[in-house]
């Protein structure tokens, strides 16, 4: 039990951090073929490096204000919150809003060491 509570207060520390890391640094979101600063309520990603959202289209740099992200790992990211894994389980979001998570985040460690941070913003017109 003390185990289990020590895990669940780490995760709790990660999210914390995670947040306020993403909260404080610039974000980017690229678009093909539309204005990337215009925003709807439905989920959009971002992501920390400007030259990573270019590959998507027209760039367009944003400060996030996410409150409750879902932290997860590369495969799970991969799995459920790429534009494919939704196709595969579009009841991913409708999850995350239930369990009352506002975003989705994967940090990857880059090779200069730097963290790339990859958003799914659930409601992006709440979130920035």
């Amino acid at each position: 039990m003390k185990l289990l509570l020590e895990n669940w207060r780490g995760y709790l520390e990660e999210g914390a951090s995670v947040t306020s890391e993403i909260n404080s640094i610039p974000m980017y979101r690229g678009v093909k073929g539309s204005n990337p600063e215009t925003l709807s309520s439905n989920p959009s990603y971002f992501i920390s490096n400007e030259l990573f959202a270019r590959t998507y289209g027209n760039t367009a740099e944003f400060k996030l204000n996410i409150k409750n992200p879902k932290v997860v790992d590369n495969r799970t990211w991969l799995d459920t919150y790429t534009n494919t894994g939704l196709i595969m389980n579009p009841d991913a979001i409708g999850i995350l809003e239930d369990e009352g998570y506002d975003s989705v985040v994967m940090v990857a460690d880059t090779p200069s060491g730097m963290k790339l941070y990859t958003v799914l913003v659930l409601n992006p017109l709440e979130s920035i």
